[in-house]
């Protein structure tokens, strides 16, 4: 193997969300390349219409659109003050201005959508007529604007999109909801009968009902001194791959978006127990900064090599994601997007900084740990309890000299802390990465020039 081993200190994400806001409808490309009209107080997700590629979330200011009826614009009047005005349209078809400005003769559009035309100027205060040949569509005129943004709906008056606001770090949106379908918060009113469940929406957490009714009234389960009501279960849908366990997944249909501020200076983010076609991350500078990556990683580990194969052979899901050498911005926003036709699955989620600690040698090895329990009684006849799995793992590590203090500062400060342990982001690699908690961690001082290192882990269910 032979490659530069890593490991990801995993940064604790803040319990109480941040917030996405937007207070109207707004539009971006979708993932086929059409404009697509986005519900108020809901992310877009946009793509490049000729690519496809994802581009993340698409955060903009607010701005007015003065035109009528836009999305098949005709000839018409508009009135303007005397501030920069930026006219932008999709399609072949031209557009002369006169009045307060004069184009000098029709602007002709950029060609077939999903190219776009735009042109920027300052008129005069007044009445300016816009005459329409051919096909103008998704027409915008923002007054105060020198770029042109996304486009704005309009019927018979002009109307504003509202800004994209993100507040808070951490966890900013979800498109899973919290309450999910059968969650529901603590009630004090609530009498909860045995096994009957509630969370506490602070910790997200899920508690069970430890006794029967009706001696489970407004018994607080975040108290300690109503302990005895209670079992911790999990956490809620939304929150479940946040935790330390990777068998908690969060599901949904289609989809999951997420949108984080990370509190803290990153450059890894990586994603297990994962069930989908395919996710993508991007990276933006800042909200509504520049994009500096986008990656998508396909979750189809299938081979077809013959027909028959790729017909009948199984789908095989790739169940892990790991996204390294991202740019160290502070105030980043990360956009996440796991999609596939059905239900998806992700069962753990986390971001941190990695540290480089030597190359990882040939012969490492994955232990499958199954905790099932299993049984026979005196007859022979087995009994199978289903229960979760993990995986253990040791590496040796070759470390040249000039990292050791590095790697013996990492080994107190990791410790037993649950990390993520990357010694390659090959796929065929893919069963020696894990998120686990370190059971030993042994120097052997080999020579003056290097240091053997043998470092076991015992990974998280």
């Amino acid at each position: 193997m032979s490659t530069m081993m890593k490991i990801v200190d995993p940064m604790d994400l803040p319990l109480t969300m941040g917030s996405f806001a937007r207070a109207s409808v707004a539009t971006c490309f979708a993932s086929d390349g059409s404009m697509q009209t986005v519900a108020a107080n809901v992310p877009r997700i946009t793509h490049d219409p000729v690519t496809l590629q994802c581009l993340g979330a698409l955060i903009e200011g607010a701005a007015t659109n003065l035109l009528l009826n836009s999305l098949a614009l005709s000839t018409q009047s508009v009135t303007v003050a005397a501030v920069p005005h930026t006219l932008s349209w999709f399609g072949t078809g031209s557009i002369a201005l006169s009045g307060v400005y004069s184009s000098g003769g029709p602007v002709g559009g950029a060609g077939a959508y999903p190219a776009r035309r735009s042109i920027t100027f300052t008129p005069t205060a007044g009445t300016l007529t816009l005459t329409v040949i051919g096909v103008v569509a998704y027409a915008n005129l923002e007054p105060s604007k020198t770029v042109a943004s996304s486009w704005i709906p309009t019927n018979g008056a002009a109307a504003t999109r509202a800004a994209d606001v993100l507040t808070g770090t951490g966890l900013l949106y979800s498109s899973v909801p919290e309450p999910d379908t059968g969650e529901a918060p603590w009630n004090a009113g609530t009498t909860y009968n045995l096994l009957q469940t509630c969370y506490d929406p602070a910790t997200h957490t899920v508690y069970e009902s430890a006794k029967e009714s009706p001696a489970n009234l407004n018994k607080n389960p975040a108290l300690a001194a109503n302990a005895a009501y209670w079992n911790v279960r999990d956490k809620t849908n939304r929150w479940g791959m946040f935790d330390d366990q990777v068998s908690t997944p969060t599901t949904a249909n289609n989809t999951i978006v997420l949108l984080l501020r990370p509190p803290g200076v990153i450059d890894t983010v990586g994603l297990m127990g994962l069930v989908g076609g395919h996710v993508t991350l991007t990276q933006h500078v800042a909200a509504g900064g520049r994009l500096i990556s986008a990656r998508t990683k396909s979750l189809d580990g299938s081979l077809a090599e013959d027909y028959w194969e790729w017909c009948f052979d199984p789908f095989i899901q790739v169940e892990k994601a790991l996204f390294s050498n991202l740019a160290p911005y502070a105030d980043g926003l990360i956009t996440v997007v796991l999609e596939g036709n059905g239900p998806v699955a992700c069962g753990f989620f986390t971001m941190g900084v990695s540290y480089d600690i030597g190359e990882c040698n040939f012969g490492a090895d994955s232990d499958f740990v199954d905790w099932s329990q299993v049984t026979r009684n005196k007859y022979g006849v087995t009994t199978r309890i289903a229960g979760n799995s993990s995986f253990d793992n040791s590496y040796e590590i070759h470390v040249p000299a000039g990292l050791m203090p590095r790697v013996t500062w990492l080994r107190k400060k990791i410790g037993s802390k649950p990390a993520l342990y990357i010694p390659s982001e090959e796929v065929q690699f893919d069963a020696l990465v894990n998120f686990a908690s370190m059971s030993r961690w042994r120097f052997t001082f080999q020579k003056p020039t290097y240091t053997i290192t043998n470092l076991a882990v015992k990974g998280l269910t």
